[in-house]
């Protein structure tokens, strides 16, 4: 299995892929400890991503750009993939926002997502999956067409 993760402090949207492309399933994961700060917040976040899934063959994740957010926020995101990172039993392919989907609204972004995915794919992403998870499926889908 492929796992494509859109990283977060409060939330990680995780899309699982086929070897060929194909999307399994997609879910949004909330940090249980919302109220938490700093490392523990991280680990938090990190061990409710790694209680979702199962050993990845490929972990495909977003990591920060520059982007004009307050840099402590982004410290924050980056420090949360790296760990998810670290953990990682597996090859690792890591793309910033910039990359896989330039400067494009979120809004955009799901929009293109959910227009390109077959009726079947639709029907496995969770229906209480957030943006995060629909970045998660675009990051997957973007590897697969590179």
């Amino acid at each position: 299995m492929i796992i494509a993760i859109d990283a977060g402090v409060r939330k990680c949207g995780l899309a699982f892929f086929s070897p060929g492309g194909e999307l399994l399933g997609a879910l949004t994961v909330k940090n249980p400890e919302q109220t938490l700060k700093g490392v523990a917040a991280w680990r938090a976040m990190v061990d409710a991503v790694y209680s979702s899934i199962m050993a990845p063959e490929l972990l495909i994740i977003e990591t920060m750009q520059n982007d004009g957010r307050v840099i402590t926020d982004a410290l924050d995101v980056q420090l949360v993939a790296g760990i998810i990172i670290g953990r990682a039993a597996c090859t690792v392919i890591t793309y910033t926002p910039r990359v896989w989907k330039g400067q494009v609204p979120k809004s955009a972004t799901m929009a293109r997502i959910k227009r390109d995915l077959t009726p079947e794919e639709l029907a496995r992403i969770d229906d209480k999956a957030t943006h995060d998870a629909y970045d998660a499926i675009g990051i997957g889908r973007f590897y697969f067409s590179n």
